[in-house]
C-alpha cells in the first residue's frame, strides 16, 4: 500500500446573487456598437413607438434587473437577468447608459428596489 498526496484541486465560483430567494428570467437582448452588456449591468426592457419590447438593453429609463451574463458589442442573443431577489452591491455596474436623472449610484439602487431587485452590501 502506497500512500501519498497527490496535490488538491480547490473549485470557487463568483457570484453576483447573494440570500436564497431569486427569480431569474432569459431575455432576448441585443448591444449597440459602443455599448455592451456585462454581468452586473442594470438592463430595461426595450421600448419603440413607446410599446414595451420583450428585449433587454443594457441601462435605459428603467432598470428591471440585473444581467447574470456578458454580451460583447454590436450582438445580440439570449440573456439571464435577475429580476427578484438580492444582489451584492459591489458586484453592479453602475456604468450602463441610463436616460433618467440624476444618474448616480443611488437613483438605480432605488429603481432597481421598486422593480423587486434588492442591491446590498
Amino acid at each position: 500500500m502506497i500512500k501519498g498526496n497527490l496535490g488538491s484541486v480547490e473549485v470557487s465560483h463568483k457570484s453576483i446573487l447573494t440570500g436564497d430567494n431569486h427569480i431569474v428570467v432569459s431575455y432576448q437582448a441585443e448591444t449597440p456598437e459602443d455599448n455592451e452588456i456585462k454581468m452586473g449591468s442594470p438592463v430595461s426592457l426595450e421600448r419603440e413607438g413607446g410599446v414595451v419590447k420583450d428585449k433587454v438593453i443594457p441601462g435605459g429609463s428603467d432598470p428591471i434587473g440585473i444581467a447574470l451574463d456578458n454580451l460583447v458589442n454590436a450582438s445580440s442573443g439570449t440573456i439571464r437577468v435577475v429580476v427578484f431577489g438580492a444582489v451584492k452591491r459591489d458586484a453592479v455596474d453602475f456604468t450602463a447608459p441610463f436616460n433618467f436623472e440624476p444618474q448616480d449610484e443611488n437613483s438605480v439602487v432605488e429603481m432597481l428596489r421598486k422593480n423587486g431587485v434588492y442591491v446590498i452590501n
